[in-house]
């Protein structure tokens, strides 16, 4: 045991901070598609693919068209439209809906195929899951579902990626591809086990398969920063932390649903089963700007123009269409996973 200089951890933890919030920021630069204003994505869900054995065509995993159910309105939920890939929230996920943008109707809780197995849309084969994985030779790949963002117009707003956002993203993998040798990344291969055995299974040969490409990026830009402290017990400190948050970080975490937290760790479960639906966090974090939980009455704007309560408030509530109040800017802690020292050193030892 030795003591932590607490001073020290502010200034080392300053120096980590100046060198990687923005440019970890950028890589979750993203548009409010309700007011056209400039955010970063707070989580963006993925959801796995295989490619169809018999035509190649890629294969949503998905367990039914709910994205997340919402435990503050029994019955509500995120949807997502089978045709159009719209994004939106309903009252009723066992009830039939019409997609607001194309039009098109279905039942969102309903389950198209066993969750062992997959369905091609477009050819109609089915077959189970890892019969597909073994096909193909690697692991599932990963189709970006939506957007969960704070706009300090519109509060917050789930919404479907853009195509800038997928192009954004597509230079970040391409870049992490090219400098791949060069990364601060695992690159030990997954033991066969009693439960590794279950990534195995689905194709997973490395450890930093278990990571989206903006991850990596971020991760290495975080520990190469990290290195960099002078003083050694800050530095390990700051070490053992970002290690931790890697247990939030990863494609084997995953949403909890609306009103509940956003995002369940990866061994929620204490097993290493593949989260066919992944929650991707922002590694660094976003400072919350306006009040959407924690304090009781008042209220936030969605993306339809209603007021709700604040918290985990949704983007498009029932009855949709009632006026309502944006919520007003308001300081709040951030939500950084590489968060202050203070609270990292509550025994200031090491």
């Amino acid at each position: 045991m030795r003591e932590v200089d607490i001073k020290a951890l502010e200034r080392a933890f300053a120096q980590v901070e100046r060198q990687v919030a923005r440019r970890i920021g950028d890589m979750y630069r993203t548009r409010c598609q309700g007011c056209g204003g400039k955010t970063e994505v707070q989580y963006t869900g993925w959801l796995k693919q295989v490619e169809c054995s018999a035509c190649e065509e890629p294969c949503d995993l998905m367990r039914s068209h709910v994205i997340m159910a919402d435990f503050q309105h029994k019955g509500a939920g995120l949807v997502e439209c089978p045709r159009c890939q719209h994004v939106w929230r309903t009252g009723n996920v066992s009830a039939r809906v019409r997609c607001p943008t194309c039009s098109y109707t279905f039942e969102p809780i309903n389950r198209e195929v066993h969750p062992a197995r997959y369905r091609c849309g477009a050819c109609g084969n089915e077959e189970p899951i890892v019969a597909a994985v073994e096909a193909q030779g690697r692991p599932p790949s990963h189709r970006m579902r939506f957007l969960d963002l704070l706009c300090e117009t519109c509060g917050r707003r789930h919404q479907r990626p853009s195509q800038g956002d997928l192009d954004r993203y597509a230079a970040i993998e391409s870049r992490v591809r090219s400098n791949f040798s060069k990364l601060r990344v695992p690159r030990e291969e997954i033991p066969a086990g009693y439960n590794t055995d279950q990534l195995r299974r689905y194709g997973y040969r490395f450890w930093h398969e278990l990571f989206s490409a903006r991850q990596l990026r971020g991760l290495d830009l975080l520990f190469r920063a990290i290195a960099r402290v002078p003083d050694s017990p800050s530095r390990e400190l700051l070490t053992l932390h970002a290690s931790s948050a890697l247990e939030f970080n990863s494609l084997h975490c995953s949403a909890k649903g609306l009103g509940t937290g956003a995002i369940r760790r990866a061994f929620a479960h204490h097993a290493l089963i593949p989260a066919k639906e992944p929650l991707e966090a922002h590694l660094w974090g976003i400072e919350h700007r306006f009040s959407v939980g924690g304090s009781s009455g008042g209220s936030a704007r969605s993306t339809s123009g209603e007021s709700f309560p604040r918290g985990d408030g949704p983007s498009n509530p029932p009855n949709a269409g009632r006026s309502g109040t944006a919520a007003a800017p308001a300081r709040s802690s951030s939500t950084a996973n590489a968060s202050r020292p203070a609270r990292l050193a509550a025994s200031a030892s090491l």
